[in-house]
């Protein structure tokens, strides 16, 4: 178990955004915290009968395997389908890892395995790390950040893909904290 203590220490040094000239750098420690808080709040606004420990759990862990390999940029992750699949198969060894001190490490590595299944707090995970993106990249525009605009047009690419509009219809909270957002955003433009 200290191992693992020791080890997710590191998510407060892996930088997010590694391949992006960035303003204000995030941790995953950090992004994991935002990512949990609104998860909190989507669970307690728009899913209340939802299993609220495990929505928690899966938002607090669904990104401890990069304490091992780091945060690997999302280009390079699915750049194609075989690199795709052996970084799926990285993160699985790296859970394994991860989990073998625990005193229960199935329940664990079935946690963050299955983050962002399709169930109602998979679903809301999914939603809250976007959104957790979304603002970041707010506040680099806000900060003068350019680049940060084609990171943006990506993050919109995902919202209006099919799963993710059928999402934002089951939960309007993250709904509404989506578009005060992109409210936002327009405004400054």
């Amino acid at each position: 178990m200290f191992k693992l203590i020791e080890t997710l220490y590191r998510l407060a040094n892996i930088k997010r955004y590694s391949v992006h000239r960035v303003n204000q750098q995030q941790n995953v420690a950090t992004h994991s915290f935002y990512v949990t808080t609104f998860s909190m709040l989507i669970a307690d606004c728009d899913a209340p009968l939802c299993n609220k420990e495990l929505v928690l759990r899966k938002a607090h862990m669904h990104d401890w395997p990069e304490a091992i390999f780091g945060d690997v940029a999302s280009p390079t992750k699915h750049y194609n389908k075989e690199l795709s699949a052996l970084f799926k198969e990285v993160e699985k060894d790296a859970i394994e890892n991860l989990c073998k001190s625990l005193p229960i490490p199935q329940n664990y590595a079935d946690v963050m395995r299955n983050a962002k299944s399709p169930t109602i707090e998979g679903e809301i995970v999914s939603l809250a790390d976007l959104l957790e993106r979304l603002i970041y990249l707010k506040m680099e525009i806000d900060s003068g950040n350019k680049v940060a605009f084609d990171m943006w047009s990506d993050t919109l690419k995902n919202l209006k893909s099919p799963h993710f509009v059928k999402l934002l219809k089951k939960y309007p909270t993250a709904k509404k904290l989506f578009l005060n957002y992109f409210k936002q955003i327009k405004k400054a433009n």
